[in-house]
């Protein structure tokens, strides 16, 4: 049976629906109820991006043979280091590139249209400052 641990889960409904996907086979524990006595345990740690994974935390885990993140990037993961005791590192390829482009377009209109502008000149009564 395979032990996987969870790093970085700010809300419950991402550990059910991890739970859910991996049915049986797997026990699914969240960082938030261990304790540091059963990192010796697990084969696989799923982190995000908040979590610093160096050698100092990989060294807890003996039994490791799987880092995945849940993010686009990996520099929070000492990739040497997982490489050197032959542990396979993954993260998520393509995490967010919607999300960032509809960002990104969202400031460009809200540059474009003054909204900033508009939203503080509301905030002080100021309706009259559009036409200057």
């Amino acid at each position: 049976m395979k032990k996987i641990l969870l790093y970085g889960l700010k809300d419950d409904w991402q550990y059910q629906y991890l739970k859910q996907k991996l049915g049986e086979g797997f026990i699914l524990d969240d960082s938030r109820t261990i304790s540091e006595t059963k990192f010796a345990d697990y084969e696989v740690v799923c982190i995000f991006i908040n979590t610093l994974f160096n050698d100092k935390e990989i060294k807890k885990f003996p039994a490791l043979k799987f880092i995945t993140t849940r993010s686009t990037g990996y520099d929070h993961i000492s990739l040497e280091y997982a490489k050197s005791k032959g542990i396979i590192v993954a993260n998520v390829p393509a995490y967010g590139d919607n999300t960032v482009a509809e960002h990104t377009f969202a400031l460009i209109l809200s540059l474009s249209r003054n909204l900033r502008k508009a939203y503080l000149n509301i905030l002080h009564d100021d309706f009259l400052a559009w036409k200057a």
